[in-house]
């Protein structure tokens, strides 16, 4: 609940709400500088390769803002709402803003989150400068006749003459279909949904990446239940199918989709949009696109033909007397072919 010297950790409801949403909020309202050098400090904070800074190097690392002890357990408090002993992304945002309050002199609270606070400082970083406003000179009112009268007496210089623009560049031709890719490399390569990925045609693949990053997907590369569900609506597809199709493409019950399962979810709505049967094995390269609100759908990607197979090469036919030491097969009907030792005719 918090240290009784800082008092308890808990928010109003006016303020910044405890869960992952409010976190990404507050990650989402920060400028473009300050999403940076979050960034960069996540990057030296000693987070590991799954997206979790836990307990000691998290320790560590704060305690090089100078900020004190009992203050950094407050901090972390209010940072882990979820009780999970590690903090993601968002979650690191609210604890770095919160000791950029505390090294401003400002008193702890979630209510103070929405200020804007200079770069936290901490030992060995160097923060990025601050943004200088530029000032518009005043403007000095001409007391003399102005600009006018002025003109008046002084001869118009003409124009100069600008050069012609330079001829428009050719079009670019067009973009030749991607060959298939090896299937024994992509049998080599992780989960079913991770090969199917592979094996995507690249402008499908491109397609549905643009879709991810305009899914409400977290900086950790997850879509939860929330965020799928308000996506996944824009399609048009029921509720009772989107409920199929998440259980589908969430075969691993994670309760949370990375990139590779969303690309199976995508592909059992476009079976959906087309009214087919809603099934993994209805999936295949020659399905449609799946169309979302609001979100233009590409051309349908073309396949590469598949290459001609070589027809096979003609079988060798022994001689008559089957041990090849004939000297090879010939027409008994022809005029040249005559008996030789050890077959019939000469017998």
């Amino acid at each position: 609940d918090g240290d009784p010297a800082l008092g308890p950790v808990h928010m109003n409801a006016g303020g910044y709400a405890t869960s992952a949403n409010r976190a990404q909020q507050l990650v989402n309202e920060l400028k473009p500088g300050e999403r940076i050098y979050y960034r960069k400090l996540w990057e030296l904070s000693g987070s590991s390769e799954v997206g979790r800074l836990e307990g000691k190097p998290a320790f560590e690392f704060l305690s090089r803002s100078g900020v004190q002890r009992d203050q950094l357990r407050w901090i972390w408090t209010a940072a882990d709402q979820r009780q999970r002993h590690w903090l993601g992304f968002p979650e690191f945002c609210v604890a770095v803003k919160l000791i950029a309050l505390v090294q401003e002199g400002s008193p702890l609270s979630f209510d103070a989150l929405a200020q804007e606070t200079d770069y936290p400082v901490f030992e060995g970083i160097d923060p990025p400068p601050k943004p200088q406003v530029v000032q518009a000179p005043p403007v000095v009112e001409d007391k003399a006749g102005g600009w006018d009268a002025l003109a008046e007496l002084v001869e118009p210089t003409p124009e100069p003459e600008l050069p012609p623009l330079p001829a428009p560049a050719p079009p670019e031709p067009a973009a030749q279909p991607a060959p298939a890719l090896d299937p024994a490399a992509v049998a080599l390569v992780g989960s079913a949904a991770q090969r199917a990925v592979l094996a995507m045609h690249p402008d499908k693949r491109n397609y549905f990446h643009r879709l991810w990053n305009v899914s409400g997907c977290s900086d950790t590369g997850r879509l939860e239940g929330r965020a799928a569900f308000e996506f996944f609506v824009k399609s048009g597809i029921a509720k009772e199918q989107l409920r199929e199709i998440w259980i589908m493409a969430d075969d691993q019950q994670q309760h949370w989709l990375g990139f590779p399962e969303f690309c199976v979810a995508l592909r059992l709505i476009a079976l959906a949009q087309s009214g087919a049967k809603i099934s993994m094995e209805g999936l295949s390269e020659d399905e449609e696109l799946p169309s979302f609100e609001g979100i233009p759908v590409p051309p349908k990607p073309v396949r590469a033909p598949p290459a001609p197979v070589a027809p096979p090469a003609p079988a060798v036919v022994p001689d008559a007397a089957g041990s090849g030491m004939g000297g090879g097969a010939a027409d008994v009907n022809s005029e040249e072919w005559q008996p030789r030792k050890g077959d019939i005719a000469y017998r």
